[in-house]
C-alpha cells in the first residue's frame, strides 16, 4: 500500500525567469507527457509561480495544466485575520487590522507573518498602535508584483486610484 506523492516547485518564475534557459529546458524534460515510462519521477509535479505573463512561462505552460486563482480581497483577509486572532485570543483594534492588512499588500502568508510577529512582540497579547507601528515601520515593504494586465485592470477600475499607485503601475513595466 504506497503513499502516493506529489512534486511541489514554489516560485517557479523566479526558477526559470531569471536564469539561462537550461533551467527550463531541464524543468520541460521532467514533465513532459513523452517522459520515458521507466522514469525515476513518476509523481505528478505542481509547479507554483505568480508571473503568468512572461515568455519562459509560456513555454512551460506548453507542458502543464494550468489552474489559476483569484487574487485575495480585502474581506477575506479581513475573515483570515479575524480567525487568528479569535483562536490566538489576540485583542487587536479595528485600527491596528486595518494597518495589518494595509502592509500585507493582499499576501495570506505576508498577514500571517505579521500577526505572528505581532503575537510574539506581546507579553500579555494586549497590542497598542505605538507597537503596530514600530513594528511596521522594521517590516521590509514588500514589492508590489503586478504584472501588465493587473496593473492596467487596476489603474482603469480601481475607484479613487492614487496617482502613486497609478505611476507605480505604469513604471512596473517600462
Amino acid at each position: 500500500n504506497r503513499k502516493k506523492l506529489a512534486i511541489i516547485i514554489d516560485e517557479i518564475d523566479a526558477l526559470i525567469i531569471g536564469s539561462d534557459k537550461s533551467n527550463l529546458t531541464e524543468l520541460i524534460q521532467l514533465i513532459s507527457p513523452c517522459r520515458k515510462k521507466d522514469s525515476l519521477i513518476n509523481s505528478p509535479i505542481i509547479c507554483i509561480c505568480n508571473e503568468t505573463n512572461d515568455k519562459k512561462i509560456a513555454d512551460l505552460k506548453k507542458y502543464c495544466k494550468e489552474i489559476a486563482f483569484p487574487k485575495v480581497d480585502e474581506s477575506d483577509l479581513y475573515t483570515i485575520m479575524n480567525r487568528i486572532i479569535a483562536k490566538e485570543n489576540i485583542q487587536i483594534s479595528k485600527n491596528i487590522q486595518e494597518i495589518c492588512i494595509q502592509n500585507s499588500i493582499g499576501d495570506i502568508r505576508r498577514l500571517i507573518i505579521i500577526l505572528n510577529d505581532i503575537y510574539s512582540l506581546t507579553v500579555n497579547n494586549d497590542i497598542n498602535d505605538e507597537m503596530i507601528e514600530r513594528l511596521c515601520k522594521t517590516l521590509s515593504k514588500k514589492d508590489l508584483d503586478v504584472r501588465l494586465f493587473e496593473a492596467t485592470n487596476q489603474i482603469l477600475t480601481t475607484k479613487n486610484i492614487s496617482i502613486d499607485t497609478c505611476l507605480l503601475n505604469y513604471n512596473y513595466e517600462k
